[in-house]
């Protein structure tokens, strides 16, 4: 996670747990300086955002 500020990276995490990658990428991608980067649950890493 990569965010502006610590609270908001605290708040994004919280919400990108509960949806599925797709929605997260969709939302994080609207989010300027936001950034994240997951392990899928097949052992492949994706990206999305400002990473």
């Amino acid at each position: 996670m990569r965010a502006p500020d610590a609270a908001t990276a605290d708040a994004l995490a919280t919400v990108l747990g509960v949806l599925d990658w797709e929605e997260a990428r969709a939302l994080v991608g609207t989010l300027p300086g936001v950034g994240v980067r997951v392990v899928l649950g097949d052992g492949r890493a994706d990206t999305a955002g400002d990473w």
